[in-house]
């Protein structure tokens, strides 16, 4: 060792410090292990201590318990929630109780209530059979309506074959009295004597009256046409109007079981 260090150790030894002393003891090297090791592990130990850290932002406060918060029901019936009988995140079972609903309107609580319901049921329910029964009456009508149309078309038809077999019967007569009556005439000219004047002028009455029946069977034939033409349009207004009341009929029934249920 050189002197120098001597003399450093020396004059260390003379000075009056613990740390000094501690380092030149034997076991100084697990002293210091010891105390590392207390330090990592208070260290260590102040990491999981409980701390609290503050920030600011912008939020809403709303209770943990449902039973705390507001609640609200969209029914017809305006309602509340009164009692909870389970809590978030427990398990229930089918057909138990989770909460006990109440009104809120007084109206609801009239004991009169229930028997004045069930009287505007009932007379809901009887309107709707009473619908139920127009609509059937329009349903039989509306076949009805079709089957006088069926008959007035039929009979219509039968009428316009008739007519149309009665004007050329007409046509026929006419043509043959015009036939005789030109004979006649050309008797009444080439041979004198023969053809009075009477005769021909009673034939003349004959084409006449032949014409006139002529022309009444093609009018009748006419009127005839036009009313086998207007059938379908008459009895079809008829039928759609029905149809439309029976529509409107059904679509009140559909409405008032709607409000029933």
């Amino acid at each position: 060792m050189a002197a120098s260090d001597i003399d450093i150790e020396r004059e260390l030894k003379s000075l009056p410090l613990e740390t000094t002393a501690l380092l030149n003891r034997a076991d100084s090297g697990r002293v210091v292990s010891r105390w590392l090791l207390g330090l990592l592990i208070t260290l260590a130990a102040v990491l999981f201590l409980p701390w609290q850290q503050n920030v600011q932002g912008n939020g809403a406060v709303t209770a943990l318990s449902p039973s705390d918060r507001p609640q609200q029901l969209q029914t017809r019936i305006d309602g509340r929630i009164e009692t909870w009988f389970v809590s978030e995140g427990q398990f229930v079972r089918k057909g138990d109780s989770i909460v006990r609903i109440s009104e809120i309107k007084e109206d609801y609580l009239n004991p009169n209530v229930l028997p004045l319901t069930r009287q505007q049921q009932e007379a809901k329910e009887s309107a709707i059979a009473e619908k139920l029964n127009k609509a059937r009456a329009l349903a039989e009508q509306m076949a009805q309506l079709e089957q006088q149309r069926e008959f007035k078309l039929q009979q219509t038809k039968n009428k316009l074959l008739q007519y149309q077999a009665e004007v050329r019967q007409a046509t026929l007569e006419d043509s043959v009295a015009r036939d005789q009556l030109r004979r006649r005439d050309r008797l009444f000219r080439d041979s004198l004597g023969l053809v009075s004047v009477n005769d021909l002028q009673a034939f003349q009455i004959r084409v006449q009256s032949a014409a006139a029946k002529l022309v009444e069977k093609q009018q009748m034939l006419a009127i005839t046409q036009t009313e086998l033409a207007s059938i379908p349009a008459e009895y079809g207004e008829k039928i759609a109007k029905s149809r439309s009341d029976r529509a409107a009929t059904l679509a009140e029934v559909s409405e008032g079981r709607s409000d029933v249920a």
